[in-house]
């Protein structure tokens, strides 16, 4: 079983907090990503580290009855309440258990493929559970392109251990970067990249 470097597991008000975060943070993002894609009434969804549940509960609203949403994660505790006749929730680990098989119309994978390895290896499982013709939507972060303003030693000391931290866990905190050429990698076709960089304020 994988690990997610960053779990909270047995702290469930942390880490619903935490993901909450995320979701104000990067949900925005994923709303574009699915209009753009154009899902909607009677789409089979997977949503892949569905962590707590946002893009599920979205994805739920806009396939319908007709539709379905299959939730998994290593960690369902958050999912769980979110299971009804139109969303499955499931434990799951993408690197070592089965996927359906070209089964999804969409698959989501949000701030996943970073945490993996080999990466590449895992987004090609996520690629062969979409349908031929189907989707594959994903964000991924490139931390390295963080930066204050102005800088002090003290910040550039703490980025760079927490930058350390990262990829001594087995984490590659500028997958960002890399992901829309893997997305060609994996022999995607007809594949749209944004690069989005953010400025703001602090706290």
């Amino acid at each position: 079983m994988s690990e997610y470097v960053l779990s909270q597991r047995g702290s469930r008000d942390v880490e619903r907090a935490r993901l909450r975060l995320l979701e104000e943070y990067h949900d925005p993002l994923t709303v574009s990503q699915l209009d753009a894609i154009g899902v909607g009434e009677g789409w089979r969804c997977l949503d892949v580290g569905a962590g707590g549940g946002s893009i599920t509960r979205m994805l739920a609203e806009r396939v319908g009855s007709a539709g379905s949403v299959l939730a998994v994660d290593l960690d369902t505790s958050l999912l769980d309440e979110l299971a009804s006749d139109r969303v499955q929730v499931r434990r799951l680990d993408l690197m070592s258990d089965q996927l359906p098989q070209a089964a999804f119309d969409l698959v989501h994978a949000r701030l996943l493929l970073m945490f993996l390895s080999p990466r590449l290896g895992a987004l090609d499982r996520l690629v062969s559970a979409a349908r031929p013709g189907g989707w594959v939507a994903s964000v991924a972060p490139d931390f390295t392109s963080v930066a204050l303003s102005p800088t002090s030693v003290v910040w550039q000391r703490v980025w760079s251990q927490f930058l350390d931290a990262a990829m001594a866990g087995g984490w590659d905190p500028g997958y960002g970067a890399r992901l829309c050429g893997d997305l060609h990698a994996a022999g995607l076709t007809d594949v749209h990249a944004d690069y989005i960089k953010r400025r703001s304020a602090g706290g």
